[in-house]
């Protein structure tokens, strides 16, 4: 819920409904299973776009018998709905970078807990288990990256000075604009 807009994911559909004029629309969302394989993460202002954090491999993007589509499968999706009928109109994936490829092990599903959208819709933050060098199966950790969605430039956000890794991190919020970012922490 973002004040206006209200969002309930249900198997095989998302229903939006707008909380001024009661009005609420159905869009088919195929081979969904609402915390089977996906959770809501965020609606946009307007309620034009839904944000889902996948699992189990489920990707928005696939054609309706499959579930793993272009792009992968579990991770961060904005979905862009349809104003004139019952579908989507475009699936983008956001836990990757700028040329569309994703930067931590693969492995873990997302949670719609650990996913922000700035209030001007600019940014996001999320929280994603990794590995500690990215590439190889080693010690796992938390971290927080902020993606630019102009851009597509992403930066990791839980990384001080003094301390390369601070642990495990999680739930974080933005501000408005994106500027700054509060969230969980294991550093003592």
């Amino acid at each position: 819920k973002n004040g206006k807009y209200l969002v309930q994911g249900l198997n095989g559909t998302i229903i939006i409904g707008n909380t001024d004029t009661g009005e609420s629309r159905e869009i088919i969302l195929p081979q969904s299973r609402a915390y089977g394989n996906y959770k809501i993460a965020a609606v946009s202002n307007d309620g034009d776009k839904v944000y889902l954090a996948t699992s189990n491999s489920f990707n928005p993007a696939a054609e309706d018998d499959e579930i793993d589509g272009p792009g992968g499968g579990s991770g961060l999706y904005e979905i862009e709905l349809s104003k004139n009928d019952d579908k989507v109109d475009g699936v983008r994936r956001l836990d990757v970078d700028k040329n569309g490829d994703t930067f931590t092990y693969q492995g873990w599903s997302p949670d719609a807990e650990d996913f922000d959208l700035s209030g001007d819709e600019r940014s996001i933050v999320f929280a994603i288990r990794d590995t500690a060098d990215s590439t190889t199966w080693t010690d796992q950790q938390v971290k927080i990256y902020q993606k630019n969605l102009e851009t597509g430039s992403i930066k990791r956000i839980d990384i001080s000075e003094s301390v390369d890794n601070i642990g495990y991190s999680g739930r974080p919020r933005s501000n408005f604009d994106g500027s700054k970012v509060l969230f969980e922490s294991t550093l003592d």
